[in-house]
């Protein structure tokens, strides 16, 4: 993969995306299974773009990018990008990843989506009746401006929890979890 032609623009997100929050490029090479020139060379395209230069363009209005956090007891799916109709089929696999899991508490953290949808969020609330009706919990977590002003707008509050903080979210998921047993 050393060819920089040979990496998907989901990469490129992702080693953007780690490098922002602050992992140094040796670890996202090992993190993503990817050389560490690579990633420098990444590195170096996106500095090129940041001046100014000319670099090949990336469409990013599809981009969608789910990651996992293991927090033991409960899951996070820490969702960036364009939650709309180009990208929704992505987010519909991932979630029915854990429809069919043993996961019994799920976070979906939305503090990166910069847009969203009424059909690019259907999956969500789609999958959050499928996780409700197995006993599980799901609920949102800091949802970005956009994200925020969309929930309010389609009352989703009222459907789905949300929530501004892992622990709120996780004192709720399992106090709720409690009395249903």
């Amino acid at each position: 993969m050393s060819d920089k032609s040979e990496l998907s623009v989901e990469i490129y997100h992702r080693i953007y995306r780690m490098l922002s929050k602050g992992l140094s490029s040796e670890q996202v090479a090992v993190t993503l299974g990817i050389s560490s020139k690579t990633v420098r060379n990444v590195v170096d395209r996106l500095h090129d773009a940041q001046k100014g230069r000319v670099v090949d363009s990336v469409a990013h209005e599809d981009y969608l990018d789910v990651y996992e956090l293991n927090r033991g007891k409960y899951k996070v799916l820490d969702i960036s990008g364009a939650i709309i109709t180009g990208a929704n089929e992505k987010l519909r696999q991932k979630l029915g990843e854990y429809l069919n899991s043993d996961c019994k508490a799920l976070a979906l953290m939305l503090k990166e989506v910069y847009e969203v949808s009424d059909e690019g969020f259907a999956p969500v609330m789609l999958f959050n009746l499928g996780f409700l009706n197995k006993g599980r919990y799901c609920a949102l977590l800091d949802p970005s401006q956009v994200v925020e002003e969309f929930l309010t707008k389609n009352k989703i509050e009222e459907k789905i929890p949300v929530f501004g903080t892992e622990k709120a979210f996780e004192l709720a998921a399992f106090k709720a979890k409690n009395k249903r047993y």
